[in-house]
């Protein structure tokens, strides 16, 4: 996929067992709000058709446009994440854009193993930076997503 893997605008999804990988943008943007679970996901990626420079998982409250405005603005009620891995060959695999305005800006990730910088009360019980693809499943058993 050249471009996102997921694009979504103030939408409300429920996401069970699916992988999002391979994108030349985000493998998936949650823009201007919205309501998002998603359980058991892939999010990895590893695009190698150019150079890649957005995380596998951008969430925002807003939308820009073509003049990268800011355009419109919505809650964020809530972005769970459970048992998900978010992962990619860039340092920031999960990043977070919000607005100074009042809009809600709710998010959870529980049990997930993620590549980022994020520190957050958020993110429970999560795995940071320990790559899923080089991971010993004999010596690393009592991980999450194993």
């Amino acid at each position: 996929m050249t471009g996102w893997g997921l694009y979504t605008r103030f939408y409300d999804i429920d996401s069970w067992n699916c992988e999002f990988t391979e994108c030349g943008i985000d493998a998936v943007y949650l823009s201007t709000g919205g309501s998002y679970r998603f359980r058991h996901c892939t999010l990895g990626d590893y695009w190698a058709g150019s150079t890649r420079q957005t995380p596998a998982l951008l969430v925002s409250n807003y939308y820009r446009d073509e003049a990268n405005q800011i355009t419109y603005t919505g809650d964020l009620s809530k972005a769970y994440f459970g048992n998900c891995i978010i992962y990619g060959n860039l340092e920031k695999e999960l990043v977070f854009a919000k607005t100074t305005d009042n809009t809600k800006f709710n998010y959870y990730f529980e049990n997930c193993l993620i590549r980022t910088t994020v520190t957050s009360d958020s993110l429970v019980n999560c795995i940071k930076n320990v790559d899923p693809l080089s991971a010993d499943s004999q010596s690393d058993s009592d991980r999450l997503f194993w």
